[in-house]
C-alpha cells in the first residue's frame, strides 16, 4: 500500500489521515491519476473529479468506520442525508481503491 501525501482539515477536528491511498500500482502509475473531492466542508451534493473514467463504485465511511453510503453515481453524490461531521470516501476503480477525506456540514 502507498500513501500519497498528507492533508489536514485544520479547524474541524480530522484526525491527519492521508490524502490517498492507492493499491494495486506502483509509485509511476500513482503519479498519472489525481482525485478531487469537493466542497469540503460539503452541505448537500460532493463533487467528484477524476481524470480517469472507470470507477467501479464509491462507498462513504463515518469516523466509526461504518459505510454510510455506496454508490455507482461517480462525479455527484447526495450526501444531504449523512449527519454533520468527518467521513472517508473510497473510490473503488481499476486502479484499486483512492481514498480521501470530506466534511459534512449543515
Amino acid at each position: 500500500m502507498f500513501f500519497l501525501g498528507e492533508e489536514s482539515f485544520s479547524g474541524y477536528g480530522l484526525p491527519n489521515l492521508p490524502s490517498g491511498i492507492f493499491t494495486k500500482l506502483d509509485l509511476q502509475e500513482q503519479e498519472d491519476y489525481s482525485i478531487l473531492l469537493y466542497p469540503s466542508p460539503v452541505n448537500d451534493y460532493l463533487q467528484i473529479q477524476t481524470n480517469f473514467n472507470e470507477i467501479d463504485f464509491i462507498e462513504i465511511i463515518d469516523m466509526t468506520g461504518k459505510s454510510v453510503l455506496t454508490t455507482t453515481e461517480s462525479t455527484n453524490i447526495n450526501v444531504s442525508n449523512l449527519v454533520e461531521g468527518h467521513y472517508i470516501v473510497n473510490v473503488h476503480s481499476f486502479l484499486g481503491t483512492i481514498t480521501q477525506k470530506f466534511v459534512k456540514s449543515n
